[in-house]
């Protein structure tokens, strides 16, 4: 139970310090750069998870597990200084003092009124239910189900994860010549092709290809929707926007992770189908709401 209190402590404090974090980076960039400082920290994140197991092994070798929170402490030390050297702005002398009660509700009644934000957290949501429900039973799937070895088992995370980097390198270069609507529409079918090929259980390379589909326009997804999103928030309404959208999009994670092992229990397939359809919805939220018309980020 002591191990489980700390690994919730802690999951919670990397969670506040993560979306600080993005909180830092969209006011420190101008919406111009939003969409290469989205794909870089795409980028940079997903050559971590590629490496960083490895690393991560070294390290425990050499340490023990105190040095994988010798690391953390490190990292979180440097950004903590660095942070501290930025300019913050501060409010006017005239300004009002709000309470934190004032500031929650102005934030929550931008966020409501805003059509484009509103709706593009909707759709990120719905895709995101969609993945929720499979990564956690992806390994299951493959030893349970699928009865691969554990050594296509690391190859098909070793494909996803350079399914990842590309797709965040092809998100730098291409990514502003392509209007945002086009891109959301254009992702949001690709992801569903990928999820449509791992419905075929039978077939380990044809699964591979799909999930390497989904990993690579799951990063141009992010990119876009961490993007779209601050580069339509003013500064007052950042932090309140930031923590709410990342809250919603992940508060449903612990729950549809129960839903996908009960569901699995009936029918792998129905697992697949079933994120198919949130992709689905994604993609009809952003027709309905008429986000595909966004134009190209200025």
């Amino acid at each position: 139970m002591a191990y489980f209190n700390n690994y919730f402590f802690i999951g919670t404090f990397d969670l506040i310090s993560w979306t600080g974090y993005q909180i830092l980076i969209s006011e420190s960039v101008t919406t111009a750069e939003l969409s290469d400082v989205s794909g870089k920290i795409g980028l940079i994140s997903s050559i971590q998870k590629t490496v960083g197991p490895g690393i991560s092994a070294v390290v425990v070798n050499l340490l023990n597990y105190l040095g994988g929170f010798i690391l953390d402490f490190l990292s979180f030390l440097y950004l903590a200084i660095t942070v501290k050297k930025l300019h913050i702005e501060q409010p006017t002398p005239n300004s009002k003092k709000k309470n934190i009660k004032r500031i929650l509700s102005d934030g929550i009644k931008f966020l409501i009124n805003q059509h484009e934000i509103k709706w593009m957290v909707l759709s990120f949501l719905a895709a995101n239910i969609g993945f929720q429900l499979i990564i956690p039973m992806l390994t299951f799937i493959l030893k349970q189900r699928m009865h691969v070895s554990i050594d296509k088992i690391s190859l098909l995370f070793t494909i996803s994860s350079i399914a990842s980097i590309i797709g965040n390198f092809i998100y730098l270069r291409y990514g502003k010549k392509i209007k945002l609507g086009l891109q959301l529409i254009a992702i949001g079918l690709l992801i569903t092709l990928g999820f449509i090929l791992m419905l075929d259980l039978k077939s380990f390379w044809l699964f591979l290809i799909g999930y390497a589909i989904v990993s690579f326009g799951s990063v141009w997804a992010q990119a876009n929707f961490f993007t779209i999103i601050q580069s339509r928030t003013p500064n007052k309404y950042k932090g309140m926007v930031t923590s709410t959208s990342t809250s919603l999009t992940r508060i449903t994670g612990p729950f549809i992770a129960i839903l996908s092992g009960i569901i699995i229990k009936v029918s792998y397939e129905l697992l697949f189908s079933l994120a198919i359809l949130c992709m689905l919805l994604s993609i009809g939220i952003t027709l309905l709401s008429k986000l595909y018309k966004l134009d190209y980020l200025k």
